[in-house]
């Protein structure tokens, strides 16, 4: 195998553990997420508004990834890109860190704690995927 491809495969490999890593991370905050709901009832307009945001937030998180497992699919197989790779990173790597934070900053703010979520894991799952998306034409 000559060194470019191999390079090649190992990135790949990467991104697959990457992905599912972060998959798992992003699972501890819908748990929470989940968590929250139970435990504070919506009384006021304002706690209406709280859980809306969280739905948001949550239905976001819900349909990105599975955008990005296609976008991964299509590396692996070596089609093809579909979505050109700023576009990947703006529309769908932004947007899924960005909703992590905000998911992570209301959990934070309303007092749930996030003991189980690693922020550090998530980051370097990330930027494994942010830097094959780069590197992976």
């Amino acid at each position: 195998m000559n060194t470019n491809s191999q390079i090649r495969e190992d990135l790949l490999l990467q991104v697959e553990l990457s992905f599912v890593g972060l998959m798992d991370e992003l699972d501890k905050l819908f748990e929470l997420s989940s968590f929250y709901i139970e435990r504070y009832p919506t009384v006021t307009r304002s706690d209406i508004m709280k859980i809306q945001e969280l739905s948001y937030c949550i239905d976001e998180l819900g349909s990105l990834p599975t955008t990005l497992a296609e976008v991964i699919k299509r590396w692996k197989l070596g089609m093809p890109r579909e979505i050109k790779p700023l576009d990947v990173e703006v529309d769908i790597l932004t947007e899924i860190w960005a909703n992590i934070q905000g998911l992570i900053y209301f959990l934070l703010s309303n007092e749930i704690d996030i003991e189980h979520f690693s922020c550090e894991r998530a980051t370097t799952y990330f930027n494994v995927i942010l830097r094959a998306n780069r590197l992976l034409t």
